[in-house]
């Protein structure tokens, strides 16, 4: 994931993350996100894979933040925040729903929006 997004202009990188989604889901073997679905599989938040979920999507959170910030986000957090919900969405939709155009045009469409907002 890393590697994808950062092949892309500072500016670029959060939608990059998205694109870099939509190329995942769009493989062959796509199967959703192991985490999410460890999560759900072992939904006590004390279990043992629910933990290492989180762990996994804190640090995704994480990384969201400093591309924003590094993209000029005014508010790098919470920019961040949606930037994590959006890919956690297409995610999800895409595992049950399979990847489509209108899936990616959806985020991609997102996350310019809240990149314009004030």
């Amino acid at each position: 994931m890393q590697a994808f997004v950062e092949a892309a202009d500072v500016v670029d990188r959060p939608q990059a993350y998205v694109a870099f989604l939509a190329n995942w889901g769009n493989e062959d073997r796509f199967c959703g996100c192991a985490f999410i679905n460890a999560a759900a599989e072992f939904a006590e938040h004390s279990a043992g894979p629910h933990v290492l979920s989180k762990a996994h999507k804190l640090r995704v959170l994480n990384y969201l933040e400093m591309i924003c910030a590094q993209a000029g986000a005014m508010d790098p957090a919470t920019m961040a925040m949606q930037l994590f919900l959006i890919g956690e969405g297409l995610i999800v939709a895409m595992q049950t729903m399979g990847p489509s155009a209108l899936l990616l045009e959806a985020a991609s469409k997102s996350v310019a929006q809240i990149f314009q907002a004030p």
